[in-house]
């Protein structure tokens, strides 16, 4: 049987533990663990998943299988699949995927790999994947707030 092989990412305040309560008013943990345990107790017909989690830094308690995550150094031939869901806004600097991992996705898509991208409302996401090809015109990643 096929395995597909998905590389799921996320940043900042993300993660990947499963909640075990409704988040303090105020909390800015966004954890995709329930979202990766429904993908591995799915039944898929004709392939089976292999998933990686990842994160861009380290941040304690993620629960990520690769940390400090960089596109252009991380081999991404090894995978069918990269989701990102990206929560860090624009302005965090230290996130903004760099010129040659743009580059290293994009030569990811042309060889044939998928990508799904994802951010939430105004801007947040726009660090990582506002750049990247096709991905970049998917939706609105830059946002103007209202004059005061």
């Amino acid at each position: 049987m096929h395995t597909v092989k998905i590389l799921i990412v996320t940043d900042g305040g993300g993660g990947y533990q499963r909640p075990t309560a409704i988040p303090p008013p105020g909390s800015t943990a966004f954890h995709l663990g329930e979202f990766v345990q429904v993908l591995q107790d799915t039944d898929w017909v004709g392939f089976n998943l292999q998933i990686t989690k990842a994160h861009r830094r380290n941040p304690p308690g993620a629960g990520a299988d690769v940390v400090d995550l960089r596109f252009d150094t991380h081999d991404l031939s090894q995978y069918d699949e990269i989701l990102l869901f990206a929560i860090e806004r624009d302005e965090t600097v230290a996130n903004r995927a760099t010129a040659a991992e743009v580059q290293a996705i994009s030569n990811f898509m042309d060889a044939g790999g998928g990508v799904f991208a994802t951010g939430d409302h105004e801007d947040l996401g726009a660090g990582l994947c506002r750049e990247i090809p096709r991905v970049r015109n998917m939706r609105r990643w830059y946002y103007a707030p209202a004059p005061a």
